[in-house]
């Protein structure tokens, strides 16, 4: 089948499998009110009180100061100083080292390291975080059970670039590889062996920049009336807001996971708003020469492969401590309701699908999961912060 014929309920089942990337959506039930648990960070595009709402203003998108944690557990207990070994891969990787938590924003890129007791910093297993596990193979998930101890590697990028994260990343990979144990993304609750953190966090680079879906994950919060809610988890590593499509349709949903995708991909690479209050995808100008391809052999002959969204603040939900940034659908992209403007921006980008029974494959590895990927239950994000 043409790949042209799958674009829009298809096209997240392109990219994950086309490419290879970690792309699926979780679900979890959107909570009401709660206290973050993250340490707050400091943002520029913070929205303004009392207007969660108003338009995101022009200017760089970034933070200045993007804060995330990274951790190994231990099989139980590191085969050597960790904290020592992380002094000395900090060094060389040019972040300055500090010996107690900062207390005050930085002026350049730090780490501090420290080892604690997993009867404080708890290992993320059982049926809580089923899904966090998956990328854990069974001999390796019982080792991990029990792990006496973890050492904490806690970032603050000043200012926040792609290059230091995947510095960050190549940090953790080699402390784990000289002192043994399971790697956690606290920012997307995620835990790797070591190889597999090498190829999802450290492969795929483009031009100096991530593919982004390996990045992130992204949750599906579900409503009323069937509408559900796709949030990213995993931005802030990059100094970004996470991206927000909300009230999206049953029937719109794997449409609009991949645009989230795709948006999150472009403030990736270009982490500044022109005009306040949008976004403009233009899958020519990706720079990421492989996730270009794919987009474009997806999108049909006649498509613009160009549309410009609408770009809010949209504050926080529930526990997370990130600030959200909420993808909307002006009145210019045509059609009477908010679904239909979301048809018209697919549209726009990769054209109409030629049928509805061409537009979703029959064997896309889809059935009974959420775009080919486990659902996940609710309250596992944030575990130790």
């Amino acid at each position: 089948m043409n790949s042209r014929t799958v674009v829009l309920a298809g096209l997240v089942v392109v990219l994950a499998v086309g490419l290879g990337w970690a792309v699926w959506a979780t679900r979890a039930k959107a909570p009401e009110g709660g206290t973050p648990t993250r340490t707050e960070q400091v943002n520029a595009f913070r929205p303004p009180p009392g207007a969660p709402r108003t338009p995101v203003q022009a200017g760089p998108l970034t933070a200045q100061v993007a804060e995330f944690q990274l951790a190994i557990f231990h099989l139980p207990r590191p085969e050597q100083s960790s904290v020592a070994r992380a002094a000395v891969l900090a060094r060389g990787s040019r972040f300055e080292f500090l010996t107690s938590p900062a207390t005050k924003p930085p002026e350049t890129s730090v780490l501090y390291a420290h080892l604690e007791s997993t009867k404080s910093y708890v290992v993320p297993v059982g049926e809580k975080f089923q899904y966090t596990t998956r990328n854990l193979p069974e001999d390796m998930l019982q080792k991990l059970s029990s792990s006496e101890q973890v050492t904490v590697l806690d970032f603050r990028l000043s200012p926040p670039t792609v290059g230091d994260v995947r510095k960050a990343y190549a940090l953790a990979g080699d402390l784990a590889a000289a002192t043994g144990g399971v790697l956690w993304d606290e920012e997307t609750s995620e835990l790797f062996s070591l190889a597999a953190w090498n190829e999802k966090r450290l492969t795929g680079w483009d031009n100096s920049l991530p593919p982004g879906m390996r990045h992130f994950v992204m949750h599906l919060y579900e409503g009323s009336g069937g509408n559900g809610s796709f949030v990213t988890a995993g931005l802030a590593k990059f100094g970004l807001p996470d991206v927000v499509i909300s009230n999206v349709p049953a029937s719109l949903q794997s449409q609009m996971a991949a645009l989230t995708n795709v948006v999150a991909q472009v403030l990736i690479e270009q982490p500044k708003v022109v005009e306040a209050g949008t976004v403009t995808v233009d899958l020519n100008a990706i720079a990421h020469q492989r996730l270009r391809e794919s987009l474009l052999e997806a999108k049909r002959p006649e498509a613009p492969g160009k549309v410009t969204l609408g770009l809010v603040y949209s504050g926080k939900i529930g526990e997370r401590a990130n600030p959200l940034v909420e993808v909307t659908f002006p009145e210019s992209l045509g059609g009477a309701t908010v679904e239909d403007r979301m048809r018209h921006a697919m549209e726009a980008l990769f054209g109409k699908p030629e049928s509805a029974a061409a537009a979703q494959p029959e064997d896309a590895g889809t059935k009974g999961t959420r775009m080919g990927r486990p659902v996940e239950k609710p309250g596992q994000a944030g575990a130790h912060k």
